[in-house]
């Protein structure tokens, strides 16, 4: 039998008794690792009843490419070659000056010739 005592706790006369398991119940993944091209990284989470905790792994990044090989692979404006059908390249997307680097020379360019104030030439709208 249960009841509750002067301090209003529940208390019981009964030696033992039986409930049902409740189970766990975790809460959200956390990531306490973050992953980089070198390390896998790692996420745990924590039973709310118990305070178990689960640990699963994140899988390592894919390494970044470099601004160069943005810039050489897939940056560069592509037209193929009517004699030899090989592509040849024209420049790189947004280098409007032809230096081989997108710079803020370039980005100015960019917004002057959108509020009219410069006006591009075809090859330049073509990147």
């Amino acid at each position: 039998m249960m009841f509750l005592d002067a301090y209003g706790l529940t208390q019981t006369n009964e030696q033992y008794v039986e409930t049902e398991a409740l189970g766990h119940s975790f809460g959200e993944w956390k990531e306490t690792k973050a992953p980089t091209a070198e390390e896998v990284g790692e996420q745990t989470r924590t039973c709310d009843r118990c305070g178990k905790t689960e640990t699963k792994e994140i899988p390592k990044l894919e390494p970044a490419t470099t601004d160069t090989d943005k810039a050489t692979d897939t940056n560069k404006a592509t037209d193929t070659d009517s004699d030899t059908d090989e592509p040849k390249t024209k420049g790189i997307y947004g280098d409007l000056d032809g230096d081989g680097d997108i710079t803020a020379n370039d980005a100015l360019m960019i917004l002057r010739a959108s509020v009219e104030r410069e006006t591009l030439t075809p090859e330049q709208t073509a990147l």
